[in-house]
């Protein structure tokens, strides 16, 4: 029997950019909607566009605006969701043939990557969302219906749940009762405390776990946002360690899908007090944009085969002489132990994910989860039962290892991870 579209697996690394290059807002205004800005996303290692501006651009060459991106990334060889509300409304009415016929204009380029439904839907809005799920095959059943959630620590009135709702049960666990093709969040870990000190978002690791177990008992991919610049008062400007930090440990959680917050600075919205992103207001790169490329090329050389294997768990490891990590205390199912590894340790705090394929065979990915703010690197000794050969991807080269005496040794620069697959 064929596989069907909703469960088909990824052959890659889904990377998106959050806020596609900005068109023009008014008449006269700058237009930065081109071939060549499109260009420039693609060689920074992104792969799809998200349309933010382009629901309410004004049209500024007679065509509508989500086309005009949809030609810029076509040419550019990338993809684009489209955000149109009509897309929606038009499925509630139920009439077929004007959603067949409006969708026309977006089916015809090959970019076309789906629709942006909803970011972060509340409660109530899953009630809508449901409705369009459920008719959403009939008319691109090979085009994605993408929806991305709030994360847990939001407050209770921003998703809209009752006094005696959780956010797992009438929430989480509501979204994934639909036929989804992913379950994808946003939580944004780098922060500053009060007094104005570097810090990590409390529940950052407990998100993870609670999304990476949700979506390996449906059975679909995890996507993340990552942290790529600085906004409002309380979230800082990322680094490469730090950038590598969000990434590495999602990936230790199976992570499949990495989409950066934001490619284009959103500097519209004085909410956000944004200073730049991958790019300045002026569509120049910044550094955050090249650290990315660099990060971006490193996963190219491993990710074909890391896609083939999902998340069975993660097995924290506390870093020598470190009596507790308050973020492993926030973990519901941690992994004790594995068939597969004797012993485990490490001079940072370090998360050891544990990943099997459809065969059954296992591969590991190590991160190293010390604050990249303190630039500590983690040497981890691993000593795995019956396995003599390892073949690591780690910093864009592979290579394989025979085990010293019963024992691999890895070691972690800031924010680093090692994806690790078993050769004999």
């Amino acid at each position: 029997m064929k596989e069907s579209v909703k469960n088909k697996r990824q052959t890659r690394v889904h990377i998106g950019g959050w806020v596609s290059p900005k068109p023009a807002q008014e008449v006269g205004g700058e237009d930065f909607c081109t071939v060549a800005q499109y260009k420039l996303m693609k060689e920074s290692g992104i792969r799809t566009a998200y349309a933010i501006y382009e629901r309410s651009a004004v049209d500024v060459d007679g065509k509508n605006a989500n086309e005009r991106a949809l030609a810029c990334a076509e040419k550019a060889g990338m993809q684009f969701y489209v955000w149109d509300t009509k897309v929606r409304d038009l499925m509630l009415e139920g009439d077929e043939t004007a959603v067949k016929e409006y969708l026309k204009k977006y089916t015809k380029f090959k970019s076309f990557k789906g629709v942006l439904m909803k970011d972060e839907p509340t409660k109530e809005d899953l009630v809508w969302c449901k409705k369009i799920v459920d008719v959403w095959d009939k008319y691109l059943p090979d085009k994605d219906c993408f929806m991305n959630l709030f994360p847990e620590h939001v407050l209770k009135e921003d998703c809209k749940l009752a006094q005696d709702d959780t956010f797992e049960d009438d929430y989480l666990n509501a979204f994934m009762a639909m036929n989804v093709k992913r379950l994808s969040y946003d939580l944004y870990p780098l922060m500053y405390d009060d007094d104005g000190k570097p810090t990590i978002q409390k529940h950052y690791l407990h998100n993870l776990e609670l999304c990476a177990e949700v979506a390996k008992k449906k059975g679909v991919p995890l996507w993340t946002f990552i942290q790529s610049m600085s906004f409002t008062r309380w979230h800082r400007r990322p680094d490469e360690s730090a950038l590598r930090w969000q990434i590495m440990s999602g990936f230790a959680y199976g992570v499949k899908g990495i989409q950066h917050f934001c490619y284009w600075p959103p500097t519209e919205d004085k909410l956000l007090t944004v200073n730049d992103a991958f790019l300045n207001p002026q569509g120049e790169p910044t550094d955050i944009y090249f650290t990315a490329q660099k990060i971006h090329k490193e996963i190219e050389t491993f990710e074909k085969e890391f896609v083939t294997y999902d998340y069975e768990g993660v097995m924290p490891i506390l870093g020598d002489g470190a009596k507790e990590n308050a973020f492993y205390e926030t973990l519901n199912c941690p992994l004790k132990s594995h068939a597969l590894i004797r012993s485990v340790s490490a001079t940072q705090d370090t998360l050891l994910g544990v990943l099997k394929n459809e065969k059954g065979k296992n591969a590991f990915f190590l991160a190293n989860f010390a604050d990249p703010i303190l630039q500590l690197s983690s040497e981890v000794k691993l000593c795995l039962n019956g396995v003599e050969k390892i073949k690591v991807s780690q910093n864009g080269k592979t290579r394989r290892i025979k085990a010293k005496d019963g024992m691999f040794t890895f070691v972690l620069g800031a924010g680093d991870g090692a994806f690790i697959q078993i050769i004999k």
